[in-house]
């Protein structure tokens, strides 16, 4: 609703900046609800964490998941991890951030279990 105001704003800026109005006009945006993201309970929590996946593509799943959880990583960032960036022997892995900074972050008890799995690739 308020992406046709501001499309608006935007020409009525362009029309002051050239000089075909004098005074800045504007289209008042309206007050729009910030959507809350739902989260998981306790108890969800707790399922997911507890959950010991049988295949091969639920244990990378489930390596994936810790790192996010632990680390507070983006999906990207996690997705896009090298062999490099983890440490199992020092228990760090170290994430690429937004603003091209390395962050080193200490592995859990949870992430480390899943060693033996992400070892073998």
């Amino acid at each position: 609703m308020n992406s046709y105001a501001r499309g608006g704003n935007s020409f009525l800026s362009w029309l002051h900046e050239n000089g075909h109005v004098h005074k800045l006009l504007r289209v008042p945006l309206t007050k729009q609800h910030k959507r809350a993201l739902k989260a998981y309970t306790p108890e969800e929590v707790e399922r997911i964490i507890r959950h010991e996946p049988t295949t091969r593509a639920g244990k990378r799943a489930m390596a994936i998941l810790y790192l996010l959880i632990d680390a507070g990583a983006r999906v990207n960032e996690a997705i896009g991890l090298t062999r490099n960036a983890v440490g199992f022997d020092r228990l760090l892995v170290t994430l690429d951030g937004a603003s091209h900074s390395n962050n080193h972050l200490a592995a859990s008890s949870a992430f480390v279990n899943a060693r033996t799995f992400t070892h073998r690739f």
